[in-house]
C-alpha cells in the first residue's frame, strides 16, 4: 500500500505544503480586499484615460423576470460601474417576455454604438434558452 503524507503550514503571510516530506507548493496569501481596491484604481484610469479621447464606456444589464439574487447582482454591477465612471443602464424586461422578445433585445444591444458591453442576468425564466441568448450576444460586447 502506498501511503502519501501531505502537511501544510503557515509561515510569514504563506503557505508552505510538503508532500513525502519534500516541499512542493508555496502559496502566498494575498488581501483580497486591497487588491480588488487597486485593480479598481487601475481600471478607473483606464476609464479616465478613455473619456479623454470623447468615449464614455458603458454597459447594458439585461434581467429577465424578477429574481432577488439578480437584481442585487444587478445593483452591485450598476454601483462599481459609477464608482468606476462607466455609464450602465438595467434593462428589466418581464417574466412573460419570450425568446424572440429577449434576443431582439439584445440584437438593439448589440447595434447601438453607445453601448460597450452587454451582460445577461441569470437565471432565466425555465422556457428560455439560456445558452441560445447568450451567444446571440456580439462576442466585442460579452463582458460576462
Amino acid at each position: 500500500m502506498f501511503h502519501i503524507r501531505i502537511i501544510a503550514f503557515y509561515y510569514k503571510n504563506s503557505i508552505i505544503v510538503f508532500k513525502n516530506d519534500r516541499r512542493c507548493a508555496i502559496s502566498k496569501i494575498i488581501d483580497g480586499k486591497s487588491l480588488s481596491k487597486d485593480i479598481e484604481q487601475e481600471l478607473a484610469l483606464e476609464v479616465e484615460e478613455i473619456k479623454k479621447h470623447g468615449i464614455t464606456p458603458s454597459l447594458s444589464i439585461v434581467q429577465v423576470g424578477e429574481n432577488k439574487a439578480s437584481e442585487t447582482y444587478a445593483r452591485s454591477i450598476r454601483k462599481r460601474a459609477e464608482k468606476l465612471g462607466v455609464y450602465a443602464e438595467h434593462f428589466r424586461m418581464g417574466e412573460e417576455a419570450t425568446e424572440a422578445d429577449i434576443l431582439s433585445a439584445i440584437e438593439k444591444l448589440n447595434n447601438r454604438k453607445d453601448i460597450n458591453g452587454i451582460i445577461v442576468e441569470l437565471p432565466l425564466p425555465k422556457d428560455i434558452d439560456s445558452k441560445k441568448i447568450l451567444t446571440a450576444i456580439d462576442p466585442n460586447k460579452d463582458i460576462d
